[in-house]
């Protein structure tokens, strides 16, 4: 360590400089209580995120061979079609992820600027286990939306299409 003042190197556990009489602390490269709470809380959330994510991309998908739900919701309008209408839906799988994915149109002469569908979902039992949902922006008078909702229950094995809305 050297004097802050003249330079000269210092013996160790000096109190002054030898030289100029400069007198010498101990300079303190420890961290403020704020900052060692802060990097603490920083290293815990990191350590618990990673920990998530690897549980989550390492465990093998619990769900395989899904069928076609049982339970979907067809339009029973009479005669004139809905502004905004379910054309088609099922089940598809991209990796660990399965999704809800459909066609909805837009049978009016009318821009939906915003568009939203949502589903019930349901396991074995019948009993709801959660929601998915997706929406669009800036839909077109006679505009196709081909849709894709995340399923993230694992219970989930069957939907129903609850509400579909749009202005």
């Amino acid at each position: 360590m050297n004097c802050p003042r003249c330079k000269s190197t210092l013996s160790a556990g000096a109190n002054f400089c030898d030289r100029c009489g400069q007198r010498i602390t101990a300079t303190r490269s420890r961290l403020r209580p704020a900052q060692m709470l802060f990097w603490i809380v920083a290293s815990f959330v990191g350590f618990v995120l990673t920990i998530f994510l690897i549980a989550t991309l390492a465990a093998p998908p619990s769900r395989s061979g899904i069928a076609q739900p049982s339970k979907t919701t067809r339009s029973s309008a009479p005669s004139a079609a809905p502004d905004l209408e379910l054309v088609k839906s099922g089940w598809k799988r991209q990796g660990y992820i399965i999704y809800i994915t459909g066609a909805v149109r837009n049978n009016s002469q009318r821009t939906f600027h915003y568009a939203q569908i949502n589903f019930n979902l349901y396991d074995k039992s019948g009993a709801q286990v959660g929601i998915a949902l997706a929406n669009v922006n800036n839909l077109e008078p006679r505009g196709l939306w081909k849709f894709k909702a995340a399923v993230l229950e694992d219970e989930a094995s069957t939907y129903e299409m609850k509400d579909l809305t749009g202005f």
